[in-house]
């Protein structure tokens, strides 16, 4: 059968990736990325690694490019992660002025310690009228591997 409304791969647009190297702090999508062009945006969280055990991976939004985050409803993509966290976020209305809430939904698998893995979803409500034009991701220790890729989600303005 045909499934209609269903997204076409087509309909994700690559926008930007940032590959982790070195240990940094944490990982943001800036104002340079997060535009008017989409309303709804898509990151993929693969191989990510700490520096040390519970890193406690984290997302925060802002409204004015990092300088303040919106720290009511922090999304917590993973805890306990020993390492390779792979995983992806939808975010939802983050342009949208008219829209007083901005919805983030996210899955990530981990590696946890032992010879098991572990899997971990998280739903958040941000409640701003704002347009938001940063994305950060950030845990309990330094990143020191893995990448993040963001796309742009076509018609879903």
């Amino acid at each position: 059968g045909t499934v209609s409304g269903a997204a076409d791969p087509a309909d994700f647009v690559k926008i930007h990736q940032v590959v982790v190297t070195d240990a940094v702090a944490y990982i943001e999508f800036t104002s340079t990325y997060i535009t008017d062009a989409y309303d709804s945006y898509y990151v993929i969280h693969k191989g990510l690694t700490f520096v040390s055990d519970n890193p406690k991976l984290r997302m925060n939004l802002s409204i004015d490019n990092g300088s303040n985050l919106i720290t009511s409803g922090v999304t917590g993509a993973a805890e306990d992660t020993v390492g390779n966290a792979t995983g992806h976020c939808w975010y939802h209305n983050l342009r949208d002025t008219t829209a007083n809430f901005k919805y983030t939904m996210g899955d990530s698998v981990n590696h946890h310690s032992g010879a098991y893995e572990v899997s971990y979803q998280s739903a958040c409500l941000h409640t701003t009228a704002s347009a938001i034009n940063n994305i950060r991701y950030f845990g309990g220790s330094n990143f020191t591997g893995g990448t993040f890729t963001l796309y742009g989600i076509v018609g879903a303005n």
